[in-house]
Parts: structure tokens; C-alpha cells; sequence
């Protein structure tokens, strides 16, 4: 009958479209800001659709720019 409350945060989704070479600071990028991957197209070319928590959000974005040669795209 006590059945826990899980609440999840709301996520924004975007598509990051980058070099394989910059796998490791992306994937490192999207563990510190608590993104989820939702879809992963690895291969020479990367192409990644993830959720970004809603609070997270601009930061998320003001700093993604870092990273030189990646590409965003909000859905």
C-alpha cells in the first residue's frame, strides 16, 4: 500500500552531432550536468540525442560551446 514516490526531473531533448575524436569530452560533458542519452550513432561521424534537465539547461548550453567543433540542435 506505501508505494514510494519517484519523481524525474523534466527533460529538454538535443541532438549533439560531433567528431569521434571528442566522444570522451562529451560523454564526460553530459555526465556532469546529468543529461540522459536517449539515442547513440557512433560511428566516424557521432550523433547523439540526449535529455537535458530543465534546470540544468543553460547552463548546460552556455557551456557546451566549449567544445570546439560540436554541434546542437534543440528538438
Amino acid at each position: 500500500q506505501l508505494t514510494p514516490i519517484t519523481e524525474k526531473p523534466i527533460l529538454v531533448q538535443y541532438v549533439l552531432e560531433f567528431d569521434y575524436t571528442l566522444m570522451n569530452d562529451v560523454m564526460t560533458f553530459i555526465k556532469r550536468y546529468g543529461a540522459v542519452i536517449i539515442e547513440n550513432e557512433a560511428q566516424l561521424f557521432c550523433r547523439l540525442l540526449v535529455g537535458v534537465p530543465k534546470a540544468e539547461e543553460q547552463v548546460f548550453m552556455d557551456r557546451i560551446t566549449d567544445i570546439h567543433g560540436i554541434e546542437v540542435k534543440k528538438i
